[in-house]
């Protein structure tokens, strides 16, 4: 009886232990104001509030940003093309503050959209979330467009084969999934051509044109 009583009584000081904070998330959100066609980027530091190193890891979640855009992430040591799921910082020294930076390129795509991490210690699991909101712009002043014939894609919905209008000799097209996902890269030989998408499955995809700064939203209907 003894043994159960002082098992019991280390189970719950075990179960009420709370771990002292070992990072600071010096903001909650950052808000990044980009004008089409150009880039801009937004900063939120971490500060190592250990004397000894720090491990810190961390999870996206609630990503609506618009996979058209050009978007690098980078934590500390490592830069991500887009935003992964979730990642490992490198580790820091006692004292040396880590950070998340966003930078992004929304070409000609009007949109709005953010993207959240949950960092956590790995030794301690203590967590905090930071939130970046990204907002398109359109800057008339940027380029001109005046001489520009419109790039357009038909049929849309597509099933077989997807064929652009005024586009350049050997443009490359990027195909990406709602999500985010690099699906494949194509090449349009000449103007007014296409290739085949029969590969794809139903669902919305973007195709991003780079060189011209294009994003187009399409379906495959199969």
């Amino acid at each position: 009886m003894k043994l159960k009583l002082i098992l019991s009584t280390l189970a719950i000081a075990l179960a009420s232990v709370t771990y002292a904070q070992t990072f600071e998330c010096l903001d909650k959100s950052a808000l990044i104001e980009v004008d089409l066609n150009s880039y801009n980027s937004a900063q939120i530091d971490i500060s190592n509030l250990l004397g000894s190193d720090l491990f810190l890891e961390w999870d996206a979640f609630d990503n609506t940003l618009n996979p058209g855009w050009d978007i690098a992430l980078c934590d500390y040591t490592s830069c991500y093309t887009g935003i992964p799921d979730s990642g490992t910082m490198t580790t820091l020294p006692g004292g040396i503050n880590a950070f998340f930076k966003i930078n992004v390129n929304p070409y000609d795509a009007l949109d709005s959209g953010e993207v959240s991490f949950s960092v956590y210690d790995a030794k301690t699991m203590v967590a905090d979330t930071v939130t970046f909101k990204v907002v398109a712009k359109n800057n008339v002043g940027i380029r001109s467009v005046e001489n520009d014939a419109p790039i357009d894609l038909y049929p849309n919905p597509a099933k077989d084969n997807l064929n652009f209008t005024n586009v350049s000799k050997s443009t490359k097209v990027d195909i990406y999934s709602v999500d985010g996902q690099h699906i494949a890269s194509e090449i349009i030989s000449n103007s007014n051509s296409g290739f085949s998408v029969a590969y794809l499955n139903t669902g919305v995809y973007f195709a991003v044109i780079k060189e011209q700064s294009k994003t187009i939203r399409f379906t495959i209907s199969n």
